[in-house]
């Protein structure tokens, strides 16, 4: 296999995209979290600041792998149950204009895990255009 076909490779399940920092030619893991759905205070039109509506959110980490010797455990895993909580934290915390200023803020609350080393976060709103299933912002961070 080339490095090309290796940089091509993109594994799919459940709409999300999951691909390998294969480019890099170094082992990683990776975490993500498909169609979290949440209520969120989000949007900028009069009818949107007064009423939550749904969030649907898919998130990939690419994580540093641990290292040599070292066994998993609670204490040094990207926990995503504690993701998906703070993500909430995030939405709860008031009225968010843009779907892209709620895609940066999941996307730096997830880089604050030292073995995030990148992170694509996805943020739609499923019923924002009725003539679409979903519509929002895809973002991708580095460390």
């Amino acid at each position: 296999m080339t490095n090309n076909d290796i940089r091509l490779a993109t594994f799919r399940r459940g709409g999300a995209e999951i691909t390998p920092l294969a480019e890099t030619q170094q082992s990683m893991d990776q975490v993500f979290i498909e169609d979290l759905t949440l209520e969120a205070s989000i949007g900028v039109y009069q009818h949107e600041l007064t009423k939550k509506q749904p969030v649907q959110i898919n998130i990939v980490m690419d994580l540093s792998p641990l290292e040599r010797g070292a066994s998993y455990n609670i204490g040094n895993i990207v926990c995503y149950d504690q993701t998906c909580q703070g993500v909430k934290a995030i939405l709860d915390n008031g009225h968010i204009g843009l779907v892209e200023d709620m895609a940066e803020k999941i996307a730096a609350y997830c880089l604050e895990h030292i073995r995030v080393l990148r992170v694509d976060v996805r943020v739609s709103k499923p019923r924002a255009i009725k003539q679409t299933t979903h519509v929002g912002v895809r973002i991708v961070r580095v460390k």
